[in-house]
């Protein structure tokens, strides 16, 4: 029950939007396939929605969900945003608490911020609008809109957005077609033909020169999330669908261990069906009475599973990092639920109703269905199989417990454990040397220093690589 919840979960991420069935992921392939990615370049946010009848929408977001340092006369905190173009709020659902959507982000110097950021800084939602809040120490927004998040299941967890037009001039860099740090989102008309749209957009970048190779592709926005792996179509629904497995398989060893159960003591049952056979009871009568008993225990089951989930489900979700909660689920999961409760109690119950209806009146009495080779050579193959899927769990469970372990002790170069990393403001950046100087006085501090990238991060932006001295002729 528990891996059905997160499987279900995982499934519906990122699908909670009303446009969720028009909106699309922008990614861009290289022109030998061998290449794939969600950064596309900065202005093509702009050019897609002046070029395109079939995209009613567009939206561009920085690949970075940063935490910068805002401040006002009593606090100074850090938060976690991003820059979106003004379409982003049309395109993706949100609740707006106070401000309008259309035009929140139409300045420069606007901000949106989240429900949590208004009541930190200020007394409440009504009171933050129209404020003003400090940003990196050096530029002064007003906030114009707040939000709310339109789901719990997001993988969104921005506590502020910023206009992506500003991004421009703090950095010009962005303005060349070469810059691949942007993701793009489209949301097409109503009716719009998707593989028509695509053909129309894979040609699109030809007649822009540094990224004429690559050919833009759609993605239904609600699959990006398991789907991630461009190249293979694969992602984290490859962990789904073996979570989905292994929950088959756990309730195929509880229906076999239930069939191994019931024929074994199907001698205790034999005089009763022997004299309700008797009493003019006919096969069809007995096996709906053996199957709707499977059913009612499957039901009282469920029943019992949902007490011990309403108390394990706190400790469930910390460990996945899921917010399951069992009052707010939607109607189809209950149906799913009921038809896997149904379904169970069907495989659990078919064998031995079909079974103790099948004995003849003759051998209950005379007492011969216990020698009989037939139910003794199913029952042994159902242990058997009941058990090979025990040890194969169990194998694969310390294959796994030996792999993790090789990975988390391996020697990487570095010690993770005693490496911190530190996001800097613009200001401290500017100042990196008298940082350094303060941080190697803190007790416990060895050493200081500092890199545009994190260890092991993965922050392809650029198509092409360059240095000083490069020259047409170098090429890529």
């Amino acid at each position: 029950m528990l891996i059905y919840l997160w499987i279900s979960s995982e499934n519906s991420i990122n699908k909670y939007h009303a446009n969720n069935d028009d909106l699309y992921s922008v990614y861009l392939t290289s022109s030998d396939g061998a290449e794939y990615g969600y950064g596309t370049p900065s202005l093509l946010y702009k050019a897609l929605k002046e070029k395109v009848p079939e995209i009613e929408g567009v939206a561009a977001m920085s690949n970075n969900n940063r935490n910068y340092t805002f401040s006002n006369n009593i606090k100074i905190l850090k938060q976690k945003g991003k820059y979106v173009s003004e379409d982003y709020f049309n395109m993706f659902s949100f609740n707006i608490l106070e401000g309008n959507a259309s035009n929140a982000l139409s300045t420069p110097n606007a901000i949106a911020i989240s429900k949590d950021m208004a009541e930190l800084f200020f007394d409440g939602v009504k009171s933050a609008i129209g404020q003003t809040l400090t940003f990196e120490n050096s530029k002064t927004l007003k906030i114009t809109m707040v939000f709310e998040l339109g789901s719990k299941n997001t993988t969104e967890n921005s506590d502020f957005y910023l206009p992506f037009d500003s991004l421009f001039a703090d950095s010009p860099w962005m303005s060349d077609w070469k810059n691949l740090g942007t993701y793009t989102f489209v949301q097409l008309t109503k009716g719009a033909d998707v593989k028509q749209v695509e053909q129309k957009l894979k040609p699109f970048l030809k007649d822009y020169e540094s990224v004429s190779a690559l050919a833009i592709e759609l993605q239904p926005y609600g699959d990006r999330y398991l789907y991630a792996d461009l190249e293979n179509g694969s992602g984290k629904i490859e962990y789904v669908r073996l979570f989905g497995i292994i929950a088959f398989l756990i309730m195929l060893i509880a229906s076999i261990n239930f069939m191994n159960l019931a024929s074994a003591g199907s001698i205790k049952r034999a005089k009763e069906i022997g004299v309700r056979k008797v009493l003019g009871a006919g096969k069809g009568s007995l096996v709906g009475q053996f199957l709707g008993e499977a059913l009612l225990l499957s039901l009282s089951s469920l029943f019992f599973a949902l007490i011990v989930i309403a108390f394990v489900l706190p400790i469930f979700n910390q460990i996945t990092d899921k917010n399951i909660d069992l009052t707010n689920l939607p109607l189809s999961t209950w149906v799913m639920v009921l038809l896997i409760t149904f379904f169970t109690g069907l495989l659990s119950g078919s064998y031995p109703a079909f079974l103790l209806s099948s004995f003849k009146v003759t051998d209950i009495f005379n007492k011969k269905i216990e020698t009989s080779s037939g139910t003794k050579w199913i029952r042994k193959a159902l242990v058997v199989f009941q058990f090979t899927i025990s040890v194969v769990f169990i194998s694969c469970m310390l294959i796994i417990s030996k792999q993790i372990d090789y990975v988390q002790n391996k020697d990487i170069g570095f010690e993770r454990e005693n490496l911190l990393a530190v996001t800097l403001s613009e200001d401290l950046q500017r100042n990196f040397d008298a940082f350094k100087s303060d941080a190697l006085q803190i007790s416990g501090v060895n050493s200081v220093t500092k890199t545009s990238h994190i260890l092991l991060g993965d922050y392809g932006t650029s198509p092409e690589v360059i240095w000083n001295g490069k020259t047409d002729d170098d090429g890529s």
